[in-house]
């Protein structure tokens, strides 16, 4: 369109409202400038991003569902539901229970000498000299231990130690002490009881030396001692009131015992095969002992005789022997052959129980001091229940284990 008629319009338009009454004219103009600000309002919003004349959303209400009333009578099905399957759990194995491991039983203590009375290292022991080269010997098997050393003449003598007292019983025939048995009895601190002494062994005696006494049947003691056939008794049951007069305490105040004992009796695993021991004294007298499997003991024999206690006419046995060889010679100027016998210092020896022989090793430091004897790897030799003899053999001796 030209802009003439766009000038003639807008004339036509002014003389127009020029014309028009005044409160119409006022209406006219309020709405000119209403219809102006809308246009105004239109274009602010296209240019923040909407596009001019879109509609506003106003969100629909979802619609409410109303339920259909069912017909009153007409049964409403139900669906069944089917019932869900519950897997039958499967049974669970209970772990089988370790059974506990029953205990074994402490193993009975086997001894097979059954009258062996195990020493008391608190009790004082009694010390009886014997004559081993007659016919008679008795009591001698209620002895815990039998020391056999060289005698006079290429014999022997002997002394058998108690720790028990047993009532009646009688011990015999008596020997004659020698003085190196007061050494032998002091390492127990035991008491002797003899059938006279050597001049040497009175003389030992009456230094009092390590508190060791001398009871001699020819000092006149009485009721102690008892004469028969065969020779002079002692009445050990008698002991223990002769103790009370002469002031001999019968127990110690420290525990003493110069060997060790096993609980059981128990077969050495090493060594050699012992079931025959020769131990010469000289080439006129030789003690032997052969192996009993039976009885697990060695029997005693004197000069190839079996030697017996001649009141239960049984003959003599050991659960242990032990062999120490010892420097002995005779003592210058003694008429009678008398023997001295040195215990001080070192030397070997064997250890025989249950069939089998171990070499040991004997030492003594001085004449107060202990008796050590220890096997070849230098354990302590350790008793098998029951009696034990110790024999004591001149280092010149050709002892035989077979």
């Amino acid at each position: 369109m030209s802009s003439n008629k766009r000038g003639n319009e807008y004339n036509a338009l002014v003389r127009l409202v020029v014309k028009m009454p005044r409160p119409v004219r006022i209406l006219f103009f309020v709405v000119l400038i209403a219809a102006m600000l809308v246009l105004t309002m239109v274009a602010i919003k296209s240019v923040a991003g909407q596009p001019a004349g879109a509609p506003t959303a106003t969100p629909t209400a979802a619609p409410t569902y109303t339920p259909t009333a069912q017909p009153t009578g007409t049964p409403v099905a139900t669906p069944t539901v089917a019932p869900t399957e519950t897997p039958t759990a499967e049974p669970t194995e209970e772990p089988t229970a370790t059974p506990e491991p029953t205990p074994s039983p402490e193993p009975t203590p086997v001894v097979y000498d059954t009258s062996f009375v195990m020493p008391d290292g608190n009790v004082r022991p009694i010390a009886v000299v014997l004559d081993p080269n007659g016919s008679y010997l008795t009591g001698v098997k209620e002895a815990q231990l039998v020391y056999e050393m060289v005698g006079e003449k290429g014999a022997s003598t002997m002394m058998a130690l108690y720790w028990d007292k047993p009532t009646g019983l009688q011990v015999g025939k008596l020997g004659s002490a020698r003085h190196y048995m007061i050494n032998i009895a002091a390492e127990h601190q035991a008491m002797i009881y003899s059938k006279g002494a050597s001049v040497y062994a009175k003389a030992e005696a009456a230094q009092k030396l390590f508190g060791v006494k001398l009871f001699n049947s020819e000092d006149n003691i009485k009721n102690v001692f008892a004469s028969s056939s065969s020779g002079v008794l002692l009445n050990i049951s008698a002991v223990e009131s002769h103790w009370a007069n002469e002031k001999v305490t019968t127990t110690l105040s420290k525990s003493n015992l110069v060997f060790k004992y096993a609980e059981s009796t128990e077969t050495p695993t090493v060594g050699k095969k012992a079931v025959e021991v020769l131990l010469p004294f000289s080439s006129s007298y030789t003690t032997c002992f052969t192996w009993d499997p039976d009885k697990h003991l060695y029997l005693r024999w004197r000069n190839d005789m079996p030697q017996f206690d001649q009141t239960t006419g049984e003959q003599l046995t050991a659960a242990n022997i032990i062999v120490l060889k010892m420097d002995s010679y005779d003592i210058d100027g003694d008429a009678d052959g008398m023997q001295e016998v040195n215990m001080i210092g070192s030397g070997v020896g064997w250890f025989v129980t249950e069939g089998m022989a171990q070499q040991i090793i004997w030492s003594k430091s001085s004449r107060d001091g202990a008796l050590s004897i220890k096997t070849s790897t230098g354990a302590d030799v350790v008793l098998n229940p029951g009696q034990t003899w110790i024999t004591i053999l001149p280092t010149s001796s050709n002892e035989r284990i077979n």
